[in-house]
């Protein structure tokens, strides 16, 4: 799908700063990233939500990345970003807390429910 993201002398990065890299070049600063709640369970305390960039006219899935670079817990059987906090919008959280770590500043990247 897209290219792996190396170093100026050509080797791999790690994972971690290979998912970073990768969500700077699909979410520049500024870029709203689209929430989608998939699941939540019985007590309300756990969410399970899928995030999304529109690039070029199309949703890409973008849990994988945030997995990836340690941003939110991930549930390998649903494949779904996980989050456990209750009374609050979590969406909002989750793409606050991305910016803050693709970015270093919260509110670098918008947020959007489907």
């Amino acid at each position: 799908m897209y290219d792996q993201p190396t170093t100026t002398k050509g080797t791999i990065m790690d994972k971690t700063t290979k998912s970073l890299a990768k969500l700077r070049e699909i979410a520049p600063a500024g870029t709203t990233l689209y929430t989608l709640l998939r699941h939540t369970s019985q007590s309300g305390m756990t969410r399970y939500i899928s995030v999304f960039v529109i690039r070029d006219g199309e949703p890409v899935m973008i849990d994988y990345l945030i997995k990836g670079a340690g941003i939110a817990s991930f549930a390998k059987r649903e494949g779904l970003v996980v989050t456990e906090q209750p009374g609050m919008d979590m969406g909002f959280d989750l793409v606050y807390d991305v910016a803050d770590r693709v970015y270093g500043k919260g509110d670098a990247l918008e947020q959007r429910w489907l």
